[in-house]
């Protein structure tokens, strides 16, 4: 009986590591047709696959999607994460900052003139947004540029804003306002060669886990680069305990 007991007990234990349920969506775009090809994007699309992957995490990944490929992949992987405990998005590719918002640069980009790269991107605000009826908790990491393309967008106060009603997310991007992210020399881009040492360390809470993105971004570009985090995450999220 004291042998039942303690396997009851040991089950009752291990069941939420075995009953949570993780998703992630993995996007990287390298080929555009009007900008420079980003050569790492298809090792760091595959490399972030395998790690989600050995975390738990069921995986979609998707590749040079044009905006309307961007959009409808989005909606589609909001829509089957919807009763998902832990929500992940990782983006690899072009951004762009303007009037004080982030947005994703689809492969169809062409950007002329700032009115029309308004039109062919995808603001960061409607990317999230599906996300927010997904999981208890959302964490979103950004591996792109974040600089102006044009003058006149410089200014404005449309960045993406965390309400009081929004889900638990930690959003993380590869730079700061108004940087370039650089793809590296390397296999991989340096956020994501920080990532992918350190993401799911034993016992490290997400957002700890983050300082120490920011610093090895920091040493490998020489101070050329740092990260940067938003975050209303109310409690820890450990994605790996031994």
């Amino acid at each position: 009986m004291r042998l039942l007991t303690l396997i009851f007990s040991v089950l009752i234990f291990l069941a939420p590591a075995f009953a949570e349920t993780r998703m992630a969506l993995v996007i990287g775009n390298g080929n555009y047709a009007s900008a420079p090809k980003l050569p790492n994007v298809a090792n760091d699309l595959a490399a972030m696959a395998a790690k989600f992957s050995a975390l738990g995490f069921q995986v979609t990944s998707a590749s040079d999607l044009d905006q309307r490929t961007l959009r409808a992949t989005m909606t589609s992987f909001a829509k089957a994460a919807e009763n998902a405990d832990i929500v992940a998005l990782y983006f690899a590719g072009f951004g762009m900052m303007a009037k004080g918002a982030d947005y994703v640069i689809p492969t169809d980009f062409k950007g002329e003139t700032s009115e029309l790269a308004l039109k062919q991107s995808v603001s960061l605000t409607e990317m999230l947004q599906p996300l927010e009826n997904t999981g208890e908790k959302i964490i979103v990491f950004l591996d792109m540029t974040r600089n102006v393309l044009f003058p006149d967008l410089a200014a404005g106060d449309e960045a993406y804003v965390m309400r009081a009603d929004s889900p638990q997310m930690l959003l993380s991007f590869a730079a700061s306002p108004g940087e370039m992210a650089l793809d590296g020399d390397g296999q991989s881009s340096p956020y994501t060669e920080a990532l992918l040492k350190h993401l799911g360390t034993p016992g490290s809470d997400v957002s700890e886990t983050m300082m120490r993105v920011r610093a090895e971004v920091f040493n490998i570009t020489k101070g050329a680069q740092k990260s940067w985090e938003h975050s209303n995450l109310m409690s820890p999220l450990i994605l790996k305990t031994k």
